[in-house]
């Protein structure tokens, strides 16, 4: 279920990955930006607080330390002082004394009253009252405060009438405890004074002063705001703190006043600065959210334009894919996309293989086709010369090394496997040749054998210990080391040297000749180019070939009473011969015999003619035997006709076309006698296999080995349909247009080659 709402598209799901990260980036750092500007704030508020709060405290003093100055010198005054300080009441000095503290009052306006208090005469002049005698006086508060001498030096007092608040001082101050026989009070303005603190233009501030019990000395007593301020004050030892009162959040920086033992308080409201940063905050949230919007057209815009093409091209790879719907649909992108370059890489890996594998093949070819052919021609000796010493000797000596008992190795190994088998002879017959400083190239050649090219200097001509060295000591040690190693039995033909520009084919064709001369004469050595003269004598032809070779013919095709009828005519013949001429016939019968079914076993197990003849007293018992051995050999063509080996007489008969497309000659019943099969069989079993004719498949050969010849090769047209096998130029052309749609000359042109004719 989760595999489903998961899109199955990389830039999709990029996109969605990386809008969810930008998103919580984006919150987290929103968040983190509006505490930090949270924070930022209350420290800009402590900092202001801080600063306005000093201000505050110095204006205070100084207002403070003024008003107490204004004071003393209002004492000081003559007027003033002779009143508080004469023994009996005068008129002109009552009067003397109100003109003064009209003098003062007028200049301060902080001042709101003014007490002379003078003992002696037990009168008090109260300035907006007038002059009243102390049991009467209506301030009687302030007479006890007085007496008491209870307030600190120079020190203001808090004091309240019915009507008002003042701050008080008395003078003098009670520091000698001298009985002075009056004194002056100066009540201040309460009001006037808390304007003057509070005139700070901002209405969220707020000036607190309490005295040392946390009673409000300025302004109002609101007891449970100065309980709040006092409370909370009194729990930390900081000099500032926040706190609630009502349904609103204050912050208050305190101070202590050094003329007074009272504490100012400098309050700020927080609903006005709180709105404020909720405004920030809701700014910074929208500016990211638009950030954030911004952001994601943008990734999807990227992701569309840069990172979809990957979701087509993993789209086009699965259409690709040989893997079924349902595995394709499971696979992400990028799976398809690693396994695509993983085949691509492994694909390229194969094709650089294969072109160094192609580029020993064609090689391998070229030396096929000397040798089959005979010589070489320039461009072939141009593309050899690049890639091989060999043809840098001028002479060289043609070896065949041919595998025993072939239908036995045969059934031991399947049609690679025996590829792999003659590759590694070919190999083994190099390394020892090269142990004994001989240059050499091995060319499988198909069937039973493959051809070793030897190079040799001129001074071996004349030298014929390099001769005996050769065949008594290097290609026995190859005979060895095969059947060490192989375990394989091998007959070894060397020819003698020749120049490099001779006819190959020639002594190719004596050589494979001279290597199944062991299988007549069961001598088990190296075969040299002179032993052809004995093995010639051996090969003279019956006096009825045609007859002889109308009996191999009607075993290949199973057809008995054909074979036995000839048999009949060719032994009455024979029994007209005397009894040397009849067994030298029988012997090269036997030779025949043996040499167009080597491929079969039970022929195989025979070795030697001369051995065979001897075994028989009469004529008439060998043609038994000799008609048994011709049925033998004709139901084991039937049976391998039967038997599931259909496959690899297929892979056979493509090897054996392949060696020899450059033959004209090439035809079904050349391919049926290699196989030791019927013609009828051959094509039967190539067209249940490869649902193609064998005919067709010839001639497609032939097309493509035109094709590689054009593009690898300088050869010319005519030069090339000829070592393909055409016999014509007019059937080659007409062939080719026909496969291709275009003349050899377009094709070769069109995959970059110059025109040649």
């Amino acid at each position: 279920m989760k595999s489903k709402l998961i899109p199955r598209s990389t830039y999709i799901r990029i996109f969605i990955a990386l809008a969810i990260l930008c998103t919580f980036i984006i919150a987290i750092f929103s968040l983190f930006l509006t505490k930090q500007f949270s924070k930022y704030y209350m420290d800009e508020i402590k900092v202001i607080a801080d600063n306005q709060l000093k201000q505050t405290v110095f204006d205070t003093e100084f207002t403070l330390e003024k008003l107490k100055s204004y004071s003393i010198n209002m004492y000081q005054d003559p007027d003033i002082f002779n009143w508080i300080s004469v023994n009996r009441r005068d008129k002109v000095a009552d009067y003397q004394a109100m003109v003064a503290l009209r003098r003062y009052i007028n200049t301060e306006r902080f001042i709101s009253n003014v007490y002379l208090i003078n003992k002696q005469t037990g009168d008090v002049l109260d300035y907006q009252k007038g002059i009243s005698v102390l049991e009467a006086f209506h301030d009687q508060t302030i007479l006890q405060l007085e007496d008491k001498k209870s307030q600190e030096y120079l020190h203001f007092f808090y004091h309240e009438t019915a009507q008002k608040a003042y701050w008080g001082l008395v003078l003098p101050p009670d520091i000698s405890h001298v009985d002075y026989t009056g004194s002056l009070v100066v009540l201040y303005d309460l009001q006037i004074v808390e304007d003057y603190f509070q005139n700070s233009g901002d209405e969220d501030v707020q000036i607190a002063v309490l005295d040392g019990e946390g009673r409000s000395v300025l302004g109002d007593h609101r007891e449970e705001w100065d309980a709040a301020i006092y409370e909370h004050a009194s729990q930390t030892d900081k000099s500032y703190f926040q706190f609630e009162y009502g349904n609103e959040t204050y912050f208050a920086s305190s101070a202590g006043l050094n003329s007074n033992k009272w504490k100012l308080y400098y309050v700020i409201g927080m609903s006005g600065w709180d709105k404020k940063v909720d405004q920030f905050s809701a700014i910074i949230v929208l500016s990211s959210f638009a950030m954030l919007v911004a952001i994601i057209i943008v990734m999807f815009w990227n992701s569309h334009r840069y990172i979809k093409p990957f979701s087509s091209l993993a789209k086009k790879v699965q259409l690709l894919s040989t893997s079924s719907k349902d595995e394709r649909s499971l696979e992400w992108e990028y799976d398809v996309i690693k396994r695509g370059i993983d085949s691509l890489v492994h694909t390229r890996d194969e094709m650089i293989h294969t072109m160094r594998d192609h580029e020993f093949m064609i090689t391998d070819e070229y030396f096929r086709r000397w040798i089959l052919q005979g010589k070489m021609n320039s461009s072939m000796k141009a593309y050899i010369e690049k890639r091989s010493s060999l043809v840098h000797y001028d002479y060289i000596r043609l070896a065949v090394i041919r595998i025993d008992s072939y239908a036995e190795f045969q059934e031991k190994y399947n049609f690679e496997s025996r590829k792999l088998m003659k590759y590694a002879i070919g190999n083994i017959a190099q390394e020892v040749l090269q142990q004994a400083e001989k240059d050499s190239r091995a060319v499988d050649i198909g069937g039973d054998h493959l051809v070793l090219l030897i190079g040799c200097l001129p001074e071996e001509i004349a030298d014929s210990s390099e001769d005996d060295i050769l065949t008594r000591q290097v290609l026995p040690m190859v005979s060895e080391q095969v059947k060490k190693w192989l375990s394989l039995q091998v007959t070894i033909a060397i020819s003698s040297i020749r120049d490099i520009s001779d006819d190959v084919r020639l002594g190719y064709d004596n050589m494979y000749e001279l290597s199944t001369f062991k299988f007549v004469s069961g001598e088990d050595r190296i075969y040299e180019e002179r032993d052809l003269e004995v093995y010639d004598t051996l090969l003279q032809p019956p006096d009825d070939v045609m007859l002889l070779e109308q009996i191999m013919y009607s075993v290949r095709l199973g057809q008995e009473n054909a074979m036995r009828s000839h048999v009949d005519t060719l032994f009455a013949k024979l029994q007209h011969l005397s009894y040397t001429d009849c067994k030298y016939q029988l012997d090269l019968i036997m030779h025949t015999f043996m040499r167009s079914f080597h491929s079969i076993k039970s022929v195989q197990a025979l070795h030697g003619t001369e051995i065979q003849l001897d075994r028989f007293a009469t004529l008439q018992l060998f043609r038994q035997w000799f008609e048994e051995q011709l049925v033998q050999a004709m139901e084991t063509i039937q049976n391998n006709s039967r038997i599931g080996r259909k496959e690899e007489y297929v892979d056979e008969m493509k090897e054996y076309i392949q060696n020899h497309l450059h033959s004209a000659q090439l035809n079904i019943d050349e391919i049926a006698e290699k196989l030791s099969l019927s013609p009828g069989y051959v094509r039967q079993i190539f067209k249940e296999v490869t649902e193609m004719s064998l005919s067709d498949y010839i001639l497609n050969k032939r097309v493509e080995n035109v094709c590689l010849l054009l593009i690898n090769t300088d050869w010319t047209v005519a030069e090339i349909a000829k070592q393909s096998g055409f016999q014509t130029k007019s059937h080659f052309f007409t062939i080719f247009k026909k496969s291709t749609g275009i003349t050899p000359n377009q094709y070769r042109i069109a995959h970059g080659k110059e025109q040649t004719e």
